[in-house]
């Protein structure tokens, strides 16, 4: 874990953030880097391009920065062919695996090489990009490699279509007296007196909780059962209006 801490892992930032920090140096490049550079970046992304910044030889270990980072800001219009000179120069392995046309999964054995735990997908989706971008020949299976979801997006999917399971359910309980424009139930006690529910609500715009508190109530009605009292001889009454 220690050893690990020290390493600098291959870049694991999204390329265009990369971009956008190198526009932000051009307006005034110091000698020296650190986070407060960024300011505009949240605190883990200002970390993450220091380590981007050192693991390309943009600058060393004290943060100090290198001509190579100088070529990159200064000369903008050469980025593209600067660029593609350091992803040679620092991910050797990958640029031989592309001239010899690997397959994906020796680009990704490759890759996970060079990054750190749990940022190998981010690795990859920062490197295929700026070799586009710097004009560096990759084989297109390792352009075409299909998006594997986060935990936090598969997340997200389980909870909807649980919702939209438990909606469906609902929906399919709904009565077919029930409308938007308004019903109107009523049911005669046993011991006598009447008990009305009068309901005029937008289905779309109810929440989860609502529709489902709602459905209980109108099952309960629907359930009920009329027993006249022991002087009471008349049948039920169930109205809609």
């Amino acid at each position: 874990m220690e050893q690990e801490a020290r390493r600098s892992f291959a870049p694991y930032v999204a390329f265009k953030t990369f971009l956008t920090a190198l526009d932000v140096l051009a307006q005034g490049l110091p000698n020296r880097l650190d986070r407060s550079v960024w300011p505009s970046f949240s605190g883990g992304t200002q970390s993450q391009m220091l380590s981007a910044f050192r693991f390309l030889g943009l600058i060393d270990e004290q943060g100090n920065v290198q001509s190579t980072l100088r070529a990159l800001v200064d000369e903008k219009e050469r980025r593209p062919v600067n660029l593609g000179a350091i992803l040679e120069t620092r991910y050797p392995k990958i640029a031989t695996l592309a001239r010899e046309n690997a397959s994906p999964k020796q680009f990704e054995d490759a890759m996970g090489e060079l990054s750190g735990r749990g940022t190998l997908r981010k690795a990859i989706a920062f490197f295929v990009p700026a070799a586009k971008y710097a004009g560096v020949p990759i084989p297109k299976s390792w352009q075409t490699r299909k998006k594997r979801g986060t935990g936090t997006a598969s997340h997200r999917k389980t909870v909807r279509q649980k919702q939209e399971a438990k909606s469906s359910g609902a929906k399919q309980r709904l009565p077919k007296t029930l409308h938007q424009d308004g019903t109107t139930k009523t049911v005669k006690l046993g011991s006598g007196g009447t008990v009305s529910l009068s309901i005029a609500v937008d289905l779309m715009a109810m929440s989860v909780e609502d529709r489902n508190w709602v459905f209980d109530l109108i099952d309960k009605f629907a359930a009920y059962k009329y027993k006249p009292g022991p002087n009471r001889s008349d049948e039920v009454t169930v109205g809609d209006n």
